[in-house]
């Protein structure tokens, strides 16, 4: 039986889950009226080291999400910071009706008035981590990482 336990507190899931809300944006009055809201989905990865958690989330953020965004620990390690004691991690996004993030040089159009038609809406993407059936806050992520 003690097997059995030790095998059980060696192993950790990790679940990453995620759901995006959407509100009307304007360049002049910023954030409008909200738009609609859903479920992402979420992610199961098992490990025997929590060190892993970083690089889950690079890998959810890549694949998972649904907005193919590239990141470094530097940035989950900025996204953790700003969770301020919170239990999400919050990334929002400039999209167009179709929920298309629009690209740099869009954005660029869209700040300088060029084009503001397509792109009017803000997504914001927000993203939770448990362990073993525990929701994390900002705090935890920040102590799981100076263990590392």
């Amino acid at each position: 039986m003690s097997g059995i336990l030790e095998e059980i507190q060696q192993n950790y899931v990790v679940s990453i889950s995620s759901r995006t809300i959407v509100h009307e944006n304007s360049y002049e009055d910023g954030e409008g009226k909200y738009v609609n809201d859903w479920c992402d989905g979420s992610k199961n990865y098992q490990t025997k080291n929590l060190n892993d958690i970083k690089g889950f989330l690079i890998e959810y953020f890549e694949k998972e999400s649904g907005y193919d965004l590239y990141m470094t620990i530097e940035d989950i390690d900025e996204l953790i910071l700003y969770m301020d004691g919170g239990t999400e991690m919050h990334r929002d996004f400039l999209t167009d009706s179709e929920n298309i993030r629009a690209s740099q040089t869009e954005i660029e159009k869209w700040q300088s008035g060029q084009d503001r038609s397509r792109f009017c809406y803000n997504s914001l993407l927000m993203v939770s981590v448990e362990i073993n059936g525990i929701l994390l806050d900002g705090d935890n992520l920040i102590s799981l990482g100076e263990l590392a």
